[in-house]
This record gives C-alpha cells, sequence and structure tokens, in this order.
C-alpha cells in the first residue's frame, strides 16, 4: 500500500470505437457504404463510444482507488477531438485527469505508433506507477 503523502498514478489507456449497435443500424436499413481504404464508412456519421475492453480497464483502476489505493487516475487516449466526449465520460466515471494526444493520422494510425505515442506520453507525465489496458481494440481487435 502506498504511504498516505505518495499517491500511486495510474494511467489508463482508452480508444474510441464505433458503436456497434450504430453500425448495426445503418446495415438494417441499407445505408452502409465501405469508403475505398476498408477503414472508414461513406456518408453516415456512426457515433463512437468507449472500447468496452477499455471501460472495464478504467473500472480496474476504479475499483482500485475503491479498496482503499490512494491513487490518482489519468485517462490517456490518442486521436482527435472526436475523443473528448470519451475522455468526459472517463471524468465522469472517476478519473482525476485525462490526455488527449491529438494525432492528425488518428484514421490510418496503426498500432506500432499509437504505442509510440502512449509510451511518449506516459514518459512526460512522470511519475507513472501503473499503465492499464484494455486487452483489444474491439474495432480491428488490434492489440
Amino acid at each position: 500500500m502506498v504511504e498516505d503523502d505518495q499517491k500511486l498514478h495510474v494511467v489508463v489507456c482508452l480508444k474510441s470505437v464505433l458503436d456497434p449497435e450504430g453500425v448495426n443500424s445503418y446495415a438494417l436499413w441499407g445505408k452502409l457504404e465501405v469508403d475505398d481504404s476498408g477503414r472508414s464508412f461513406r456518408s453516415v456519421e456512426i457515433p463512437r463510444i468507449v472500447n468496452a475492453y477499455d471501460e472495464q480497464a478504467l473500472e480496474v483502476a476504479l475499483r482500485l482507488r475503491d479498496a482503499g489505493a490512494n491513487c490518482r487516475i489519468t485517462a490517456l487516449t490518442v486521436g482527435s477531438e472526436t475523443s473528448l466526449a470519451m475522455l468526459r465520460r472517463a471524468i465522469a466515471m472517476g478519473a482525476d485527469d485525462c490526455v488527449l494526444i491529438d494525432d492528425p493520422e488518428t484514421a490510418a494510425a496503426d498500432g506500432f505508433r499509437t504505442a509510440s505515442f502512449i509510451a511518449s506520453a506516459v514518459a512526460q507525465l512522470g511519475g507513472v506507477d501503473l499503465v492499464i489496458t484494455g486487452r483489444q481494440g474491439s474495432d480491428y481487435d488490434q492489440g
């Protein structure tokens, strides 16, 4: 257990993914067209949500606090301004701080690029004791 004057700094990585309910609805309506990249849809704005596995990771951090750990929880994501709603949700759930790493190439990013941004941000935050991530992304099943 960390002493009272020391806070355990926990960083939780979050990813924004397409809401599967939105995808299913557009598919049922026959309005879902994949673009040439194969990674996006044309002419529809599908809502984005927190990746379910990452929401579970945030829940683990919150349970640490509930169990008596003196900790500060920072939610971190690599994305664009569309990720701000997800970070607001993390704050509403109980995270103390949030960090948005703005990546203009988010749509084309791969796991290695994202991981390097996360590692760099954790180093810049300094004093991070624990990084918790979800098991994988529910969109492309990368981890």
